[in-house]
């Protein structure tokens, strides 16, 4: 399936925006830790479908944890480790958990800071990267609470669903409860996250650029998608296909060197190796880092312009452009726009 002219369009804008402007890798690099930009839909769909794919493997192994009290003994020592805490203990405790949300924190930041950038170059004037990060701490609150909801919507559906068949599994042990809690989560759990994670992104868009409330910003994310969730569909498809494409590149360009060398390393063939493995592989993280950082505020402008021309109706579904609008699939049905006319003398 070819990218219609729109969907070309938004991707090279995209891409002239994040080569000219170096800074916003930055806050890609940090914003890809918590969310991907719409293409997270697709990124979620496969996630899903291949969990459940080994879903059958995983509960059974659930089950032995279950019948060996595996983790009633895990829970045990955790409330031991609480009850005999040493503050060198404690120290370490508070200072991976400090890591921990200044991780979150920047991440956050970098969200906003890119939505922002990417609207205020989009209109042909200039931010620096002060400015930029500025817009990002102001948005942090809207923008945490929606990464939040995304996690505890996804996480309350997988208990709604999996507790209660889970737990029936793992007390009569009989499949049938398996075999319906993995078809509740095919058809619920699955296209349930992958609508989450888009409303995700149209509402952290409200909120940024449109300065709606929280609620304000999800309802009118909901109705956005409601109205285009076939063209939203596609991008991302096309945004993840260019992911796809791009990290088999890399992995057919990097990979043959990778194992020559570790393959060398291992059988003593080549004295002295270990030093260059290790150089070798220093290099290629810094260059995994750049790439990272790069294809995400990638992905993130691109996300950015596509709500931008999906609010302003510059942007139809290629398969309804091929079928119409037969049903109001994917879409509603557009106003026809005429051409002006001149007055008549």
């Amino acid at each position: 399936m070819m990218p219609n002219p729109i969907y070309r369009q938004t991707i090279a804008e995209a891409w002239r925006l994040t080569r000219r402007h170096k800074f916003l890798w930055f806050f890609g690099f940090f914003a890809i830790l918590m969310n991907s930009g719409v293409a997270s839909g697709i990124e979620t769909f496969f996630n899903n479908v291949s969990l459940l794919a080994n879903s059958g493997d995983n509960i059974a192994n659930v089950k032995q944890l279950y019948e060996a009290n595996t983790l009633g003994f895990i829970a045990s020592n955790v409330g031991k480790f609480f009850n005999s805490i040493t503050l060198e203990n404690a120290v370490t405790l508070l200072l991976v958990a400090a890591i921990f949300i200044f991780f979150i924190w920047i991440s956050i930041v970098s969200q906003g800071s890119l939505i922002t950038a990417t609207d205020t170059f989009r209109q042909g004037k200039d931010v620096s990267p002060e400015q930029s990060f500025m817009n990002g701490t102001r948005l942090f609150w809207p923008l945490l609470w929606l990464n939040l909801m995304k996690y505890i919507l996804t996480i309350g559906i997988v208990i709604v669903l999996g507790l209660p068949l889970l737990s029936l599994y793992l007390v009569r042990g009989q499949d049938f409860w398996m075999n319906i809690l993995l078809f509740l989560n095919f058809i619920i759990l699955v296209p349930g996250a992958m609508i989450i994670a888009f409303l995700l992104q149209f509402a952290s868009a409200y909120v940024s650029l449109k300065k709606l409330p929280l609620w304000s910003a999800i309802r009118s994310a909901w109705a956005l998608f409601l109205k285009h969730w076939l063209a939203t569909i596609e991008m991302a498809f096309l945004l993840f296909l260019i992911y796809f494409l791009a990290t088999a590149v890399l992995s057919i360009v990097f990979l043959p060197q990778i194992l020559n060398m570790y393959v060398n390393s291992v059988t003593g063939l080549l004295p002295g190796l270990a030093g260059y493995m290790n150089v070798s592989n220093i290099a290629l993280l810094i260059i995994a880092v750049f790439l990272t950082a790069i294809f995400s505020t990638f992905q993130y402008t691109a996300t950015t312009l596509f709500f931008i021309k999906l609010e302003q109706g510059t942007i139809v579904s290629k398969f309804v452009r091929w079928f119409g609008h037969w049903g109001n699939v994917g879409e509603k049905q557009a106003p026809v726009l005429k051409a002006a006319t001149k007055p008549a003398k």
